[in-house]
């Protein structure tokens, strides 16, 4: 008689743990397929008004007679990968990585908004500064023990991606200098942005090169970086260069890099298993 209650017991505990598999595969089978619909849409968006940006530029009669298509689209963009971050839930890399994931895409629909709110762009430009500020900090925990424990050959790769960074932002300064001369506080605003998106695309690298996150993750963070800083050069060149043709071309060149920045870096904190079948 003990022996039956024993054995029924085992095998209803196995059922239990079964269907609690069946279960927990069934959220995670949902929350990927839920994640590929929004990169597919992300995608498609992305395609319509990269498609619309160019043709209103060398094609106007083959562009959609839509006003406002393409920066109603581009919100979206901003949506989504918004979305893909508050949906990560408990497949993030740990708890305070995605409260701070949170936090930085809520600061870039602000910073964003800004950009169009107001007449000068230095309210968007701080804003993106915080942003950029809290990618470091996101980025680089725990950095200075996996530098300290790295390899020669990954000092020396660090070492001559620190120096190359360096001279870009020297070179930069200068030109944003003769740029911007007559206009004192956007070139202050820039220079200190300049900075820190520089230091946030090296705090990637690294992170990527010491193995700080996973290493798809820190692929994604450093994809994600180098997008974000050929999307704001791209941005300031459409600044400087307002009323000419190399100007016009930034201007579409801004949401190519600026939508792949924004996917692979909100993908970035959610785990493998999230988008690769086992």
């Amino acid at each position: 008689m003990f022996l039956q209650i024993f054995i029924l017991n085992f095998t209803t505990g196995c059922d239990i743990i079964e269907i609690s598999c069946i279960a927990g595969d069934f959220i995670i089978n949902k929350k990927r397929f839920t994640v590929i619909i929004i990169l597919v849409l992300i995608a498609i968006t992305a395609l319509l008004f990269i498609y619309q940006d160019f043709a209103l530029l060398f094609f106007p009669i083959m562009a959609f007679p839509f006003k406002g298509m393409s920066n109603n689209l581009k919100a979206f963009i901003i949506f989504f990968t918004t979305l893909l971050v508050f949906l990560t839930g408990k497949d993030c890399l740990n708890k305070k990585d995605v409260i701070h994931m949170k936090v930085i895409y809520t600061l870039i629909i602000i910073a964003d908004f800004a950009l169009v709110a107001f007449k000068s762009p230095v309210p968007g430009i701080s804003v993106f500064f915080l942003v950029q500020l809290n990618l470091v900090l996101r980025n680089s925990k725990h950095m200075k023990e996996k530098i300290r424990s790295a390899g020669k050959a990954k000092r020396r790769i660090l070492s001559s991606y620190t120096f190359f960074m360096c001279v870009f932002y020297l070179f930069a300064i200068i030109f944003l200098i003769n740029a911007l001369a007559n206009q004192t506080l956007l070139l202050v605003a820039m220079t200190l942005y300049l900075f820190m998106v520089s230091l946030s695309l090296w705090t990637a690298l690294t992170n990527f090169i010491t193995g700080l996150f996973p290493r798809t993750n820190g692929l994604l963070v450093f994809i994600g970086m180098f997008c974000f800083l050929f999307c704001d050069i791209n941005v300031g060149l459409s600044w400087i260069f307002e009323k000419e043709m190399i100007g016009w071309i930034a201007a579409a060149l801004i949401w190519v890099f600026y939508t792949p920045a924004l996917t692979l870096i909100a993908l970035s904190g959610h785990k493998k298993s999230t988008w690769e079948s086992k």
